[in-house]
C-alpha cells in the first residue's frame, strides 16, 4: 500500500500535463470567480478539473485546482462520496456530520511539486459546499485544514473540465 502512495503524486501530475498543453473551448461569457486562499495566500487556479467514478450508486468524485508551472506545480483536491448521475451538489464534511455527504480526508489533499519538493498533506477537517450552475459551470465553497495546520478557504465559480463515469 505504501508504493501505491508515493505513485499518487506522479498520477496527479500526469492527468493534469495534458490539460495544461490544451487550450479551454470559451464555452461562455461568464467569468471565473476565485477567492481560494492558501494560509491567507491567493490560490491562483490554472486548471480546474472535476472528476466522477461510480457503480450502483456508490462512488467517488474530485476537484481539482492546479496553480503555478511545470516547475513549481501546487494541487488541491478535494475528494468526497459520489452517489452518480453528474449530481455532485450538497455539503460534504469531515468528520462527517448529520446528513452531510462524506469528505475523504485520506484523498483530499494538498500537494506541491517542485524541483526541491514533493509533498502531499491529507485533510484533518472540513467542509465544502457544491453549486451546480449548469453544463460544466460549478461553484465549490471551502474551509479545510490540512494535517500539517494549512488552512484553505474560498470560493471557486466557473468552468471546469468535467467527465463522469457511472455503471
Amino acid at each position: 500500500m505504501k508504493n501505491l502512495s508515493s505513485l499518487k503524486p506522479l498520477l496527479i501530475v500526469l492527468a493534469i500535463i495534458p490539460l495544461l498543453a490544451t487550450s479551454r473551448d470559451d464555452k461562455s461569457s461568464r467569468s471565473t470567480q476565485n477567492s481560494i486562499k492558501v494560509d491567507e495566500a491567493p490560490f491562483n487556479v490554472v486548471v480546474p478539473m472535476l472528476l466522477g467514478v461510480s457503480s450502483n450508486n456508490e462512488g467517488h468524485a474530485y476537484f481539482n485546482f492546479t496553480n503555478g508551472d511545470f516547475g513549481n506545480l501546487k494541487s488541491l483536491t478535494v475528494d468526497f462520496s459520489y452517489i452518480g448521475g453528474g449530481n455532485v451538489e450538497g455539503v460534504y464534511t469531515f468528520p462527517e456530520n448529520g446528513t452531510d455527504r462524506l469528505l475523504n480526508n485520506w484523498l483530499t489533499e494538498y500537494t506541491v511539486f517542485s524541483v526541491q519538493e514533493e509533498s502531499f498533506v491529507p485533510l484533518q477537517a472540513g467542509t465544502v459546499t457544491v453549486k451546480h450552475h449548469g453544463d460544466n459551470d460549478y461553484e465549490i465553497k471551502m474551509d479545510l485544514t490540512m494535517e500539517d495546520g494549512t488552512v484553505i478557504n474560498g470560493t471557486y465559480r466557473g468552468d471546469f473540465e468535467a467527465q463522469f463515469k457511472d455503471k
